[in-house]
């Protein structure tokens, strides 16, 4: 048998081991790249076009100040889906779900099936 000297085995130990860690730092940096790629389009705003105003997103920590009721909101089930992925960053949960949950989609209707001569308050309230 051949020995193989010492200094051989830490060169190729440590080029491996400088290797494995560059390709898990990439791999990281990549991964948090996509992430916040995918993150950017997660809330969305609506600019009203009579008022120029601008309604922003909203969750279950500042609904009393950013819920307007005017304004139609949906659920953003990306960002539901992102606190679920993110669950172990527990930054990234609070923020999607405390203060991005819901999106404005435009301003409410005044319609109720079934009612003729319908009339609405400018508070978003239905009068029928």
């Amino acid at each position: 048998m051949k020995k193989i000297p010492l200094d051989n085995n830490i060169k190729y130990s440590y080029n491996h081991f400088m290797n494995h860690m560059e390709y898990k730092m990439l791999r990281k940096f990549l991964t948090i790249l996509t992430i916040a790629g995918f993150l950017s389009a997660c809330g969305q705003t609506y600019k009203d076009k009579e008022t120029g105003k601008e309604y922003d997103t909203y969750g279950l920590l500042n609904e009393s100040d950013m819920h307007n009721h005017n304004i139609q909101y949906k659920i953003s089930y990306g960002n539901i889906f992102w606190s679920i992925v993110l669950i172990e960053t527990i930054v990234a949960p609070i923020y999607f779900i405390g203060f991005s949950l819901y999106y404005p989609v435009g301003k409410k209707e005044c319609f109720e099936p079934g009612v003729i001569n319908q009339h609405c308050e400018n508070n978003g309230n239905k009068n029928g």
